[in-house]
């Protein structure tokens, strides 16, 4: 088959075929007698392997390597599965780079909302936080508000400390945070402070039970007496009896409306 009929078959573009092939992602075609490239209809399915390989975020040095082991004869599988868990790991960390950018500007866009321009010192308060705001609450049940960061705006109102610590790729941190942020999303400046832990003295002294661990003013909520730290994946186990690699929504804000009720 000429190119333009495998780029159409195959949904690529026929500039892409011959830069996968460049790339020796692809086999040399054969030629034509007139000096045109001649695919066999094989060649589609490794073409669908690669989009599909794309697709989940695999570079193309990634692929060929999976490639290479196809074509050896062995089964790429257990060289895949690293991949997949090195990908994985690579993108959980910058959801949690991002999460943690997305908070700090929530914090910052609660600064500006509260900022009097007549208060603004240095080049500018907001930015460098030497105005203190008017922390956010969140409505929690309980007798009290909860006010997490800055400056608490009625005399007794209870203020919480939530931190997260995780170890790096830790595979839970999505769930974990995907949680995390339902309980929340309505409360745009509340401030997280993110943790990665690396060791296990340094998990015994901030009070790690596996990862991720939140810590409500300094205690975890989950953790059971006498457990010890640890680096752990950890899992959760919910109101049924099931286990999961974070808290409920639900157990999360009742973990936040007893740091109210204390």
């Amino acid at each position: 088959m000429r190119i333009g009929e495998i780029a159409a078959r195959a949904g690529v573009p026929a500039k892409t075929i011959r830069f996968w092939e460049d790339q020796r992602l692809l086999p040399p075609p054969d030629r034509t007698p007139s000096g045109y490239r001649d695919y066999e209809p094989a060649v589609l399915e490794r073409l669908a392997f690669i989009r599909h390989a794309q697709a989940a975020g695999l570079t193309l040095d990634a692929i060929r390597q999976v490639i290479e082991v196809r074509d050896g004869g062995q089964p790429p599988c257990v060289h895949v599965t690293a991949l997949i868990a090195r990908r994985l790991a690579e993108v959980q960390a910058r959801l949690a780079e991002l999460s943690a950018t997305r908070d700090q500007l929530a914090a910052l866009a609660g600064r500006a909302a509260a900022q009097d321009p007549a208060d603004c010192r240095g080049y500018c308060s907001i930015i460098t936080g030497s105005a203190p705001a008017l922390a956010r609450a969140l409505d929690l049940p309980g007798k009290r508000k909860v006010y997490v960061g800055g400056r608490l705006p009625e005399r007794g109102a209870c203020y919480v400390e939530l931190v997260v610590l995780t170890v790096p790729g830790c595979p839970n941190a999505a769930a974990f945070e995907e949680r995390l942020a339902a309980v929340l999303a309505e409360h745009p400046g509340v401030a997280v402070v993110r943790r990665v832990i690396a060791d296990e003295r340094e998990a015994a002294q901030a009070g790690m039970h596996g990862s991720p661990t939140l810590l409500v003013n300094g205690a975890d909520p989950f953790a059971t007496p006498g457990q010890p730290p640890s680096l752990s994946c950890r899992l959760y186990r919910d109101a049924s009896g099931r286990t999961g690699p974070a808290p409920s929504v639900q157990a999360l804000r009742q973990a936040l409306a007893a740091a109210d009720d204390n």
